[in-house]
């Protein structure tokens, strides 16, 4: 049965002529003032914080949500430049704060900023992260994939890393978006892509399952054709689109001519992906495809949505084939849109989409670009965009990537991403990313910092590798003796850094390699707890550190 708001049926008797009586018709306006009328978003996300690329060497090339890494209920996030990829994780002040640095060989220019999320791949509650990069002992550099297993404590060593022979002669593809459990074995899957290969020219994609123990061997392969130029040009899990309990992916193909676009669905089944496609979408333009992303619940009908971004259109699929065709020319683009979708950034249980057209003209007619983003409901709007931002400088292609990253500092409202794109042959482009709220962060209260920690830790050191010097942190929630030591590898004592009585409270401490003449390896960090009064049960820890020189 629909639902009638106060407002409606007042509205719907006077302008029927059922209230005759005077008195009563004033009676009823007042009520009508003070209830309340639904509350219009404002017409911009709040600005957080922007970041720029360093140098025209080191530009700032994409920024995506990746879960929750740790797993303190934040949504995590790296920022991915051409020589080093950086970690952050979520917090309540929505404070930027590295957590750690991942760089790229020198000599890989094809891979910077290779990164994305691939969910929950090993089954124990923390995201995962996948890192590209490559063997610079050939030319063109032949790219591997790195697996950066999440947990409470941050651990920067590769868990598991993808070499050839599968991937000679592959260009690697970064627009790929966690598949879900494509086998109904608890695990999230994930694909290794490149849309373009050295030897042939043609693209392929490579389905790998999750599991407690990960294996280098794929468990379904795709490769396209000489027709499809770009296959796996994006790689993107959609959910269970056919109810039969498995997690369904897409794989779209981008193609020069312009006239063999099309995106693929592939279903999830327990034991083996057949490789001819479930459904074909073919939208209708000869302009080629940017891009296919998740598009979450928009309708509230289940998490089956997907949008297809072209060169002049953008297609949004929700519970039926029948796309809704959304057109950025008539918001002022210019075509070339992109798309940012999968979270819910008003929090009113509806995901959300936002249209980024970087051709978009201003107000001066420069070409600025801009972000225009629409709510999710049980219709979905793409007449009344709920907020708008435009790009700070002309010419500089404001909105060429867009992500929804998640709830970073935990006020329920998912954060959002807005590359102003860099080119690698612009030299005056060093790509920067705006980082929006639909909240003022100044409404978030912050922690007091001075509080006493309820339990002893140790942090894992940080930066982790190091050289040559580290921060090591640790907490205690009431005086206590602490000793801290670091042994080599063979379990001989390196240095005592702290054997002291201490007050309860964070601690934070530098330690120097060079101090101590080290040589490059894995070392071990020590500490051993008392309480001084307490009586408690004593505290011991261990965490492993790499040194390289």
């Amino acid at each position: 049965m629909k639902k009638y708001s106060l407002q409606n049926i007042i509205i719907y008797f006077c302008a029927n002529e059922y209230i005759n009586n005077t008195k009563l018709f004033y009676l009823i306006f007042f009520l009508l003032l003070l209830a309340p009328f639904p509350v219009h978003s404002q017409n911009s996300l709040y600005l957080v914080d922007t970041l720029t690329g360093t140098a025209t060497n080191n530009k700032l090339m994409k920024a995506i949500g990746i879960g929750d890494m740790n797993g303190d209920g934040y949504a995590d996030f790296v920022i991915c430049y051409q020589q080093y990829i950086d970690l952050y994780y979520g917090n309540p002040q929505f404070k930027l704060k590295l957590a750690h640095r991942f760089y790229i060989p020198p000599q890989s220019p094809y891979f910077g900023g290779g990164a994305y999320a691939i969910g929950d791949v090993n089954g124990d509650g923390y995201a995962d992260l996948m890192i590209i990069s490559g063997d610079t002992t050939y030319i063109p550099t032949h790219p591997y994939w790195e697996i950066i297993l999440g947990g409470k404590e941050l651990d920067t060593i590769p868990k598991f890393t993808y070499w050839p022979p599968y991937y000679w002669g592959m260009m690697p593809n970064a627009l790929i978006y966690p598949l879900g459990d494509l086998n109904g074995d608890g695990y999230n899957d994930f694909a290794i892509a490149s849309q373009y290969n050295w030897d042939d020219g043609i693209g392929r994609v490579y389905i790998f399952k999750g599991g407690k123990t990960l294996v280098s061997t794929p468990w379904a392969a795709f490769k396209g054709t000489l027709a499809d130029m770009f296959y796996g040009s994006t790689v993107a899990g959609i959910g269970d689109h056919n109810n039969d309990g498995y997690d369904d992916f897409l794989i779209s193909v981008t193609s020069n001519e312009h006239d063999s676009d099309k995106v693929y669905m592939f279903l999830g089944n327990k034991d083996a992906i057949s490789s001819i496609p479930y459904k074909t979408f073919v939208p209708p333009t000869i302009r080629f495809i940017w891009e296919v992303k998740p598009a979450g619940n928009l309708n509230g009908k289940g998490k089956k949505d997907f949008i297809i971004s072209t060169a002049d259109k953008v297609y949004i699929y929700t519970s039926n084939d029948d796309p809704i065709v959304f057109d950025p020319y008539r918001f002022g683009g210019d075509g070339s849109a992109s798309i940012g979708a999968g979270g819910d950034i008003n929090n009113d249980g509806y995901d959300d989409y936002i249209i980024g057209n970087f051709d978009y003209l201003n107000a001066d007619s420069g070409m600025v670009g801009d972000a225009i983003g629409f709510w999710g409901g049980e219709t979905i709007n793409i007449n009344n965009p709920a907020f708008k931002m435009e790009g700070d400088k002309k010419w500089f292609y404001y909105a060429k990537f867009i992500d929804i990253a998640g709830d970073i500092n935990g006020d329920g409202y998912a954060d959002v991403f807005v590359i102003q794109e860099s080119y690698p042959d612009f030299d005056h482009l060093l790509g920067k990313l705006f980082i929006y709220s639909y909240s003022k962060i100044t409404d978030v209260k912050a922690q007091d910092n001075k509080t006493t920690p309820s339990k002893f830790e140790l942090n894992q050191n940080y930066p982790n590798p190091f050289n040559p010097s580290t921060t090591i942190s640790y907490q205690l929630p009431f005086n206590s003796k602490v000793s801290l030591r670091i042994f080599d590898i063979l379990g001989k004592e390196i240095a005592t850094l702290i054997n002291e009585e201490k007050d309860a409270g964070s601690y934070k401490l530098n330690f120097n390699a060079d101090k101590y003449r080290l040589s490059s390896g894995v070392y071990f960090l020590e500490i051993k707890i008392s309480g001084v009064n307490s009586g408690s049960t004593p505290y011991h820890k261990a965490i492993k550190m790499l040194y390289l020189r």
